[in-house]
C-alpha cells in the first residue's frame, strides 16, 4: 500500500513540474521574441519580489539578434514574394533528442557567438553593431547571407531563452529530478539488475557512464545531485551497486512514462472510441476556412493503420473551441482542456500554424509535452532534449505515432 501511494504522489509531483511553464525547446526567434516582450512588459506592471539578474554579455547578443532581425523586414519590404530571405524552414529543422541533449550557458553562448561576429563578412558585421546603415543584400550574395545570419540569430534564441529561464531557475533546478536519460542510457543498453552484479568487472570507461546513469535515476527520487553522487560512491565501494539500482530503478521508470501516460485528471468523458472512425465533436468556428484549417490538419494527423480520428462540428456546449489571439505562445488551458489559443499573427497557411493545432489537439486529448528542460547544477548550464524525437508531442519534427496511438487506445477504448 505504501508503494502504491509514493508511486501516485511522485505522478503527481512529475505532472506538477511538468504544468508549470516551460518554454516548447523548438520555439523560433520570432516566437522567443515574443515571449520576451510578454515577460518584460510584464515585469514592468508588477513590481517583482526579487531584482532580476542581467548578464550584459547576454543583453548585448540579444541587441544583436534584434537589429538582424529589423535588418531582415527591412530587406523583405523591399522584395518580392518569390526573394523573400528566410532563415529557417522545415527543411533545416533538426530534433533534440535525448541521446545528443543541448547544453547552453553564459559561456557558451558568448564564446560561439564572438567567434562568429569575428568570422563575419566586415559589411555585415558593421550593420549588426549598429556602426553603419543597413545593407541592401544583392541578389547574387543571399545565400551567403542567409548562411551567415543563420548561425547569428541561433545564438540570439540561445540567449533569449538563457535570459527567460534563469529569472526562474530555481524552478529549473527542480526539473532536474525529471531528467530521464539515465533510465533511457540503462534500459537502452540493457542493465539489468542481474547485470549490476557484473559492475567491477567492467572496464572504467563503462564504470564511469553507470555512474553517470545511476546518479540520474537516485536523482529521479531525492532530487538532489550530491546526495545521489556521495550515495552511489558509498554503494560502489561497499559493493551494493545491484541494490543501488533496485532502489531507484522503479521511481525512474514511473518518471519516464509521465511525459508520455494521459494523467487521469486529463482523461476526457466525451470520446467514445471505435476500431475504425472514432468521431470527436467539435465546437463549430463561424469561419468556414478554420473548420478546414481543424479539420484537415487533425484528421491528416491522428491516423494510426485502419483507425482515424474523424472531426465532427457541433453548436453543443462545453466543447474544444479554438480561439486566436496576437502575440500570444499557442496552448491550451490545461491538459484535456477545451480551449485552444492559437497566434492571430501566423497565417493558418504557415507549417507552424498547421503543426501547432495538431500539437495542441494533442493535449486535448490529455496527452502530456514530452520534451524537456532543467538546469544541471553539476555542469552549471541548461540542458534540453526531446524525449521521442519521432513523436508529435516532443518535437516540430514528430508525428503522431503508435506509442500515442496506443495510450489513447489504452483510455478511450
Amino acid at each position: 500500500m505504501k508503494a502504491i501511494c509514493f508511486f501516485i504522489l511522485l505522478f503527481q509531483f512529475s505532472a506538477a513540474l511538468a504544468d508549470e511553464h516551460q518554454l516548447p525547446i523548438d520555439l523560433s526567434a520570432e516566437e522567443l521574441e515574443l515571449e520576451l516582450i510578454k515577460v518584460s512588459s510584464s515585469s514592468q506592471k508588477n513590481t517583482p519580489q526579487k531584482p532580476i539578474v542581467v548578464y550584459p554579455e547576454i543583453e548585448r547578443i540579444i541587441q544583436v539578434g534584434s537589429r538582424l532581425s529589423l535588418w531582415l523586414k527591412r530587406l523583405n519590404l523591399l522584395r518580392t514574394k518569390n526573394q523573400q530571405i528566410f532563415l529557417t524552414s522545415k527543411e533545416i529543422s533538426r530534433p533534440i533528442t535525448i541521446e545528443k541533449p543541448f547544453s547552453y550557458s553564459i559561456k557558451s553562448i558568448t564564446d560561439s557567438f564572438d567567434d562568429l561576429l569575428n568570422n563575419l563578412p566586415s559589411v555585415y558585421r558593421d550593420v549588426l553593431l549598429g556602426k553603419r546603415d543597413f545593407y541592401q543584400v544583392k541578389a547574387e550574395e543571399t545565400e551567403l547571407f542567409i548562411q551567415f545570419m543563420r548561425s547569428i540569430q541561433f545564438k540570439y534564441q540561445h540567449a533569449i531563452r538563457f535570459k527567460l529561464n534563469d529569472q526562474r531557475r530555481a524552478f529549473f533546478i527542480r526539473a532536474a529530478r525529471r531528467d530521464v536519460r539515465g533510465y533511457y542510457f540503462l534500459v537502452m543498453n540493457n542493465y539489468t539488475a542481474e547485470k549490476m552484479k557484473e559492475f567491477d568487472l567492467f572496464s572504467q570507461t563503462e564504470k564511469d557512464k553507470l555512474a553517470n546513469a545511476l546518479t540520474k535515476i537516485c536523482m529521479n527520487k531525492l532530487g538532489d545531485f550530491y546526495e545521489c553522487e556521495s550515495l552511489l560512491k558509498t554503494a560502489i565501494a561497499e559493493k551494493k551497486v545491484t541494490e543501488f539500482y533496485q532502489m531507484y530503478i522503479d521511481t525512474a521508470r514511473v518518471t519516464w512514462h509521465s511525459f508520455f501516460k494521459i494523467p487521469d485528471s486529463a482523461r476526457r468523458k466525451d470520446i467514445v472510441w471505435k476500431d475504425t472512425n472514432t468521431e470527436f465533436l467539435f465546437s463549430e468556428p463561424k469561419d468556414p476556412k478554420f473548420q478546414s484549417f481543424i479539420k484537415n490538419n487533425i484528421e491528416e494527423e491522428f491516423q494510426f493503420e485502419d483507425w482515424k480520428l474523424k472531426i465532427i462540428f457541433s453548436f453543443l456546449p462545453d466543447l474544444p473551441k479554438l480561439f486566436f489571439q496576437a502575440g500570444t505562445q499557442p496552448h491550451v488551458d490545461k491538459l484535456g482542456g477545451n480551449i485552444i489559443t492559437l497566434d492571430a499573427n501566423q497565417s493558418t497557411d504557415e507549417f507552424e500554424s498547421k503543426w501547432m493545432i495538431k500539437h495542441e489537439f494533442g493535449h486535448v486529448l490529455g496527452l502530456p509535452d514530452c520534451y524537456h528542460e532543467f538546469y544541471d547544477v553539476e555542469t552549471k548550464s541548461y540542458i534540453n532534449y526531446q524525449l521521442d524525437s519521432t513523436n508529435i508531442m516532443c518535437s516540430r519534427t514528430g508525428r503522431f505515432n503508435q506509442r500515442i496511438f496506443k495510450e489513447l487506445e489504452r483510455n478511450y477504448r
